[in-house]
């Protein structure tokens, strides 16, 4: 597997933080990347902690790399179960998903309602709302 072996700060990582990197990668679980590169039981998930936050760009990055890599047989997947799948709502929704994936997702209807108020109004509002809080005197700065 070839890494983005670079950390947060830009530095290039070890190669004890890249073996950590690649068994964290493969198991998702970070006590067990320490535990793969000696770290005692004790102490492991206290060291992956550390390491996930000193290299969490750096797993961020491989992450949208291994997904990358995945999506055209991902895709390949929904393809031939919208073409050959025996259940008629199964073709369906993968046949919706491969629309939605690109973009020709349903319309989505959004209302917006504006009240317009005068600044008396707002001041009120305001002046209630701070009275409500406890809040007896406050000036309005512009």
């Amino acid at each position: 597997m070839e890494l983005s072996i670079s950390t947060n700060n830009g530095k290039n990582i070890t190669d004890r933080q890249k073996e950590w990197l690649e068994s964290y990668l493969e198991h998702g679980n970070a006590a067990e990347a320490s535990r793969s590169i000696g770290i005692d039981n004790n102490t492991a998930r206290q060291h992956g902690y550390k390491m996930k936050r000193k290299l969490s760009q750096c797993i961020q990055d491989n992450m949208y790399s291994l997904i990358g890599k995945c999506t055209p047989d991902a895709l390949e997947t929904i393809y031939d179960i919208a073409c050959n799948c025996p259940d008629p709502k199964v073709r369906l929704a993968a046949s919706q998903d491969i629309l939605n994936r690109g973009g020709y997702s349903g319309t989505k209807k959004i209302e917006v309602s504006v009240n317009d108020k005068s600044d008396d109004e707002i001041n009120n509002e305001i002046s209630a709302l701070l009275s409500k809080g406890g809040i007896v005197e406050a000036e309005v700065v512009k």
